[in-house]
C-alpha cells in the first residue's frame, strides 16, 4: 500500500481552498441584497464542499466555517462570504 504524504496533500489542499475563496469573491456582487438566487445557490454549494472536505484534510475550521456558510439565511449570506474569505486567505 502506498503512504500518504500528509504534508503533500495539505499543500494540494491549501490551493484547492484558495480556489473556493476565489470562487467566493467572484460571487459576492451577486449574494447581497438584490443578488440573485443562483449566486446564493452556489455560494451554499461551496459552504457545503467546504463543510465536508476540512476535517477530512486536517483543517476542521474550515469544516466549521463552510457549516456556518451552508446555513446561513439569505441577510447573513454576505456578511459569512466575507469571513469566510478571510479565513480561506
Amino acid at each position: 500500500m502506498a503512504s500518504v504524504d500528509l504534508h503533500e496533500l495539505q499543500q494540494w489542499y491549501r490551493t484547492a481552498v484558495a480556489e473556493r475563496a476565489t470562487e467566493l469573491e467572484a460571487l459576492r456582487p451577486r449574494t447581497g441584497a438584490g443578488g440573485d438566487a443562483a449566486a446564493r445557490d452556489a455560494v451554499r454549494a461551496v459552504g457545503h464542499a467546504l463543510r465536508g472536505s476540512g476535517g477530512s484534510f486536517g483543517f476542521p475550521s474550515v469544516s466549521e466555517v463552510g457549516k456556518l456558510l451552508e446555513s446561513a439565511d439569505d441577510d447573513q449570506l454576505l456578511r459569512r462570504v466575507d469571513a469566510t474569505v478571510a479565513l480561506l486567505r
